[in-house]
């Protein structure tokens, strides 16, 4: 537990989660012109999303606590 709270507090994992958010949701990933797509997209977009939201809560859960 101790080690995912300094890797969850270091400045570089930060900029990592930034990054993996830019690339989740960069554009030649999204984009879709497939009507068919449209409930994997969505499915896609929302877990992504929520793994960003996960990964900032406890980051921040880690910082406060400091």
């Amino acid at each position: 537990m101790k080690r995912i709270r300094v890797l969850f507090s270091r400045h570089e994992f930060h900029i990592l989660v930034f990054c993996l958010s830019l690339v989740l949701f960069s554009w030649p990933l999204v984009s879709s012109s497939d009507f068919d797509r449209i409930n994997a997209m969505f499915v896609y977009l929302f877990v992504c999303w929520t793994v960003v939201v996960f990964l900032q809560f406890l980051i921040s859960r880690v910082l406060i606590s400091r």
